[in-house]
């Protein structure tokens, strides 16, 4: 067993040496540390507060003001009225009433028939046909109707009617007229007014039988004939009105 010799083996001034550098390594102050902050947990930051270390949740991250909304503008114009006949501009229909109204009124404001109180401002565009032969027009006033076809010339028929109470179908105007040449074709024209509740008029005229166009409380229906064929200025007409449900709600003959 090692043992530590007795002060009398050591050298001189070597026992006070060691005593002295016990002494300093004792009283000696400790070294100073260098120290860093480590964030404890996840949402928390560390802050030096006078020397001492505190911990402050973090803050929310606040998202830029949003921009103000911008007010949508338009550069259109006002929108123009519907024309109630898809294809024509309210502009067309006027030129079309107009034109149609010389049928009766020429170029002056009194009509040709007695009793008749229309002028050219009652008459309004309410039906429209365009079939084989081309297109006709219906215009309507307070007691007066006119089928017309226009080109380089307007040709139409006048059908006057009262102000009794039409209950479900009128029979107002059936003519007939010869092509005005040799390759033109002859027509019949039928028209009159119904009801709101009528979906459909069925005409039967000289042995042939077509459906009639409906529109705004009228209809109106052509029969082509050859160019040469002979068309009776009289013949019977039958009428007849059905609703929506395909029901017969009422019928004419001349």
């Amino acid at each position: 067993m090692t043992s530590v010799p007795p002060p009398r083996d050591l050298p001189p001034l070597r026992r006070a040496r060691m005593r002295a550098e016990v002494l300093r390594a004792v009283e000696a102050p400790a070294p100073r540390r260098r120290l860093v902050p480590v964030a404890a947990a996840a949402g928390v930051a560390a802050l030096v507060i006078g020397g001492a270390w505190a911990l402050i949740p973090d803050q929310p991250t606040l998202a830029p003001p949003a921009a103000p909304p911008v007010a949508a503008t338009s550069t259109t114009g006002p929108t123009p009225p519907a024309s109630p006949f898809p294809g024509l501009a309210p502009a067309e229909v006027a030129e079309i009433e107009r034109k149609c109204a010389t049928v009766a009124f020429g170029d002056g404001s009194a009509p040709p028939t007695p009793g008749i109180t229309d002028t050219p401002g009652t008459l309004k565009l309410r039906n429209v046909l365009t079939d084989d032969v081309g297109t006709v027009y219906l215009v309507v006033g307070e007691h007066m109707m006119i089928p017309c076809v226009i080109g380089s010339t307007v040709n139409g028929a006048i059908g006057g009617f009262d102000d009794v109470p039409i209950g479900t179908v009128t029979l107002d105007l059936a003519t007939a007229s010869a092509g005005a040449a040799p390759d033109v074709p002859g027509v019949r024209v039928v028209a009159g007014r119904v009801s709101p509740e009528v979906a459909r008029v069925s005409v039967t005229s000289d042995g042939r039988t077509a459906d009639a166009a409906v529109a705004n409380g009228t209809y109106v229906v052509r029969f082509a004939f050859p160019p040469s064929a002979e068309i009776p200025r009289i013949a019977d007409v039958r009428v007849t009105a059905y609703n929506a449900a395909g029901d017969q709600v009422g019928s004419v003959i001349t």
